[in-house]
């Protein structure tokens, strides 16, 4: 999509008196909150870090269709590690790795799921979720780094609860994204792969006009678009 359209898509969901009111787009991430928790696992279940690690969720979007009998999440766009990149260390090294960092993060839905249950607490199973990402290994020993790579991957069956906090506000919950998975690094034979899984939890508003903090929100999520569709055709 064109940075022009990815503009006025934008400055719709800003301007609500010309937008349709089914379905509602929120915006989250500026003061609001909005938080990735991360952890990590082998294929067979071991944890390699004990206590899960917490970052902020730069920008987020949610689009949500509340017509009777059909409500659903039609759109999801979570950006992560673009201010600050996300480093998660593991307690113990892991196949050579120390630990990995990603930068440039965005989680995106491919799919529209229904909603259950009723106002003010809905439940989404089973929504495919698309993970783009800059993600750099660190070696163990500080002997150097694996990367970086853009890695893109899709995460299945991801699911989550919104809870309508007032009419023009809610929250999100959002379990079982995979981030990454690492085979053991060259020279590193042996073990087993290692899964980055996160978690996200996060507050939306419906954008008020003129609000300069969720133009800036918005204006990272048209980045990181634009930047996900070059990778897309560079690929």
């Amino acid at each position: 999509m064109h940075a022009r359209h990815l503009l006025l898509g934008f400055l719709m969901v800003l301007m609500p008196g010309i937008a349709s009111a089914v379905p509602q787009t929120y915006l989250g991430g500026g003061d609001l909150f909005g938080i990735v928790t991360v952890t990590a696992e082998d294929v067979d279940g071991n944890v390699f870090i004990n206590t899960p690690v917490v970052f902020d969720i730069d920008a987020s979007q949610v689009t949500l269709d509340f017509e009777p009998g059909s409500e659903q999440i039609s759109g999801l766009d979570i950006v992560v590690g673009e201010t600050q990149p996300l480093y998660v260390i593991f307690d113990n090294p892991v196949n050579g790795l120390a630990g990995v960092v990603f930068s440039e993060g965005t989680i995106i839905s491919v799919d529209s799921v229904p909603l259950t249950g009723s106002d003010p607490f809905y439940q989404f199973v089973s929504l495919d979720t698309e993970v783009s990402a800059n993600v750099l290994g660190l070696l163990e020993g500080g002997v150097g780094t694996v990367g970086p790579q853009s890695v893109t991957s899709e995460s299945a069956e991801s699911d989550g609860q919104v809870s309508i906090l007032d009419p023009n506000q809610l929250e999100v919950f959002l379990n079982g994204v995979t981030l990454a998975e690492f085979a053991p690094p060259p020279g590193f034979p042996g073990g087993s792969n290692v899964e980055i899984s996160a978690s996200f939890q996060f507050v939306a508003v419906v954008p008020e006009p003129n609000s300069v903090a969720l133009f800036a929100v918005g204006a990272i999520l048209i980045g990181s678009r634009l930047r996900r569709s070059q990778l897309s055709s560079a690929a």
